[in-house]
């Protein structure tokens, strides 16, 4: 279901049951309800509703929230509740997800609103249903009311909890090694471009007998290059400590594999420093974003718990991260 539906849904409404298995995170605060809907926004729908969550700090209460992406931003709102004891109810999250949608599809533009009336209306159908005794809830008997309810559950927009960081993924020349170690105006006289033409471009246009010969000759310059490179202080210390912490390691690069392995070679590093690497081979190169996003992907992680870094190599300092 999460592979072949998921991407094709604009907008989803799991319990807490359903909202953990298709997002792979157990939920136990408020917290994880954000973190697990935020995954399930990278799966493909633009608002999830998490119809109830019950959570063990908070017995006598349950919490509903609903979360939209828009832009690369996930916003979340959420609404507190009461349980009413004594009483066991059913089709409470379908209900609450059919009044949901009804509201949103007149508000569009306001699923925090949506998100009140629906609980207000689910609140209103199981208090009418408490007085007669449970059991199935009474909607015809609440029918009138369902239109235009009162509201009394009040929804706020609730903060994402800031997410660790376990990818990072580097840029070489430049990053990993001091800046200029690449000579790009030789490259391009070597090609016969002008001093504005992008490499990886130009060498993909040319006709294969042509591009072949091309990469050859940019493929030396690059191994030479990186044979005789300046290392940014400290570099290998750093990939080491963070390999031994357990990051997930990248390079994205728009040189080749043999340039990126005389790197790790005059580093001393061994060929398992990272996980991935892609260079100017890859179907899409650096900036674009489908580079980040498909090394994210193959590491099982989101893009908020991967940074990207780049022009200066970060500091490493028991466990904090500053920039030089």
């Amino acid at each position: 279901v999460a592979h072949d539906l998921l991407p094709l849904c604009d907008v989803l409404t799991p319990n807490q049951f359903e909202c953990e298995l298709l997002s792979g995170i157990p939920i136990r605060a408020r917290e994880d309800a954000i973190r697990a809907m935020g995954v399930l926004h990278d799966k493909g729908p633009d608002i999830v509703l998490l119809s109830s969550c019950s959570y063990h700090h908070d017995p006598k209460r349950l919490e509903a929230l609903v979360s939209c992406k828009e832009n690369g931003i996930q916003r979340t709102y959420a609404a507190l509740f009461p349980k009413i004891e004594g009483h066991s109810f059913t089709g409470t999250g379908d209900v609450t997800a059919a009044v949901f949608l009804a509201w949103l599809w007149r508000m569009p533009r306001d699923p925090c609103s949506a998100l009140e009336y629906a609980l207000s209306t689910i609140q209103m159908i199981v208090r009418e249903t408490a007085d007669r005794g449970g059991g199935e809830l009474r909607l015809i008997q609440c029918g009138p009311r369902i239109p235009k309810p009162r509201i009394t559950v009040d929804a706020v927009r609730v903060a994402r909890p800031k997410t660790a960081i376990r990818g990072l993924i580097f840029d070489m020349d430049g990053t990993l090694t001091k800046p200029g170690q690449l000579d790009f105006r030789k490259i391009r006289e070597q090609l016969g471009l002008d001093p504005t033409q992008d490499i990886v471009q130009s060498l993909r246009s040319l006709p294969q007998q042509q591009q072949t010969s091309a990469e050859s000759v940019v493929e030396a310059l690059e191994v030479e290059a990186m044979a005789s490179a300046e290392l940014m202080d400290g570099c290998a210390e750093v990939l080491q400590a963070l390999r031994s912490e357990g990051y997930k390691l990248g390079i994205s690069t728009r040189s080749c594999l043999k340039a990126v392995e005389e790197f790790l070679r005059v580093a001393g590093l061994p060929d398992t420093t990272f996980d991935t690497i892609v260079t100017r081979n890859y179907k899409a190169v650096k900036p674009q974003p489908e580079v980040a996003l498909d090394i994210c992907s193959g590491w099982g992680l989101s893009p908020e718990e991967v940074r990207g870094v780049a022009v200066a190599l970060i500091l490493y300092n028991e466990h904090d991260w500053t920039r030089p």
